[in-house]
């Protein structure tokens, strides 16, 4: 074939293909769509390719050079991506997170159940018998609620808002981690520490119940507590996932269900960190006391569940990072 002739062929596909390099390289936009994705990779090989046969039959050729030129720049957009750390931790926490919560909710229905159900249970038994409440809470916090006083009060006037902040964040990311990693004890663990955390917040309330005092208890979890109970309970599915790969791995071996639904749980559990850090800082400096009024905790924590749940929930424009596509994926194609 002669030099003309293979132009004439190939032309069309190549200008196809540097349309695409030109848009990469205009575009400010670190994603591209999975189609996308797929026709830069198919064209990649077909210039590869073609560049391999000009350096055959044409060497030193205006047509070798151009198509080196081709391949040069396909490279840089290959293996050289223009990605940062916080357009990758992006599509981790909305992306991967809100995928992986919607292939294992079930998990998250058993966590749910389990919490609120035996939040509950100790309501009605507190209820009916105040002595529950000595089995489940401080007598000091029993002793404030009959009082009329908050026992959280102190955050904020006897321990500094800044250093609450820091506390309050340590203690919701280790009971977080925790629930998930007790479902390495077949699930009992996870379902043990839900059991506890339910029955604790059914108490309280009925407690706060009793003694009129609702509307203090609910204007101080409010702000906080929608998102953060949310990430309880997905870490408590994350908990459970685990627990299942030991009790039912089914066609799989217990190791490789293991990791399977490890990596998944663990998805769960690192998507939700930002929020828990968010919901750290509003329960030591919003939370507490009557700086803020009561209607503004109200809207935050509404507002910052909704954003929570929509996006766990809504599905994400499907979007791929194409640094991840690999020299195989091109030669499969």
């Amino acid at each position: 074939m002669n030099i003309r002739k293979f132009v004439q062929r190939r032309q069309e596909k190549w200008a196809e293909y540097e349309g695409i390099i030109k848009e990469l390289d205009k575009s400010k936009t670190r994603f591209i769509q999975k189609q996308r994705i797929k026709q830069f990779s198919r064209l990649y090989k077909t210039v590869s390719s073609d560049l391999a046969y000009a350096r055959t039959y044409y060497p030193a050729s205006d047509v070798e050079d151009y198509l080196n030129s081709l391949v040069l720049r396909g490279h840089t957009h290959f293996y050289h991506p223009r990605f940062t750390a916080f357009r990758n931790v992006w599509v981790y926490i909305f992306n991967r997170f809100p995928a992986a919560f919607r292939d294992t909710r079930k998990m998250f229905y058993l966590s749910s159940v389990v919490f609120f159900g035996s939040g509950i249970l100790a309501y009605f038994l507190t209820i009916m018998n105040e002595k529950w409440a000595y089995m489940v809470l401080g007598s000091g916090i029993i002793q404030n609620i009959k009082n009329g006083e908050m026992w959280t009060n102190a955050i904020g006037v006897m321990i500094p808002s800044s250093i609450a902040s820091a506390q309050i964040l340590t203690n919701n990311i280790v009971v977080t981690f925790l629930v998930f990693a007790a479902g390495m004890l077949w699930g009992v663990g996870t379902f043990y520490i839900l059991m506890i955390n339910g029955m604790n917040l059914g108490t309280v309330i009925a407690m706060t119940t009793m003694y009129n005092m609702n509307g203090d208890l609910f204007n101080f979890i409010i702000a906080h507590g929608i998102t953060e109970i949310s990430m309880i309970l997905v870490a408590g599915g994350a908990g459970f996932l685990l627990g299942k790969a030991l009790i039912n791995p089914g066609n799989l071996s217990r190791n490789d269900a293991l990791k399977d639904n490890g990596a998944k749980a663990a998805t769960l559990v690192l998507g939700g960190l930002p929020f828990l850090v968010i919901c750290g800082y509003i329960e030591g400096y919003m939370s507490p006391g009557t700086m803020f009024p009561g209607w503004s905790k109200y809207l935050v924590g509404i507002l910052l569940g909704a954003i929570f749940w929509g996006m766990l929930i809504i599905q994400p424009s499907p979007t791929e990072d194409y640094s991840e596509i690999k020299s195989s994926d091109i030669i499969k194609q």
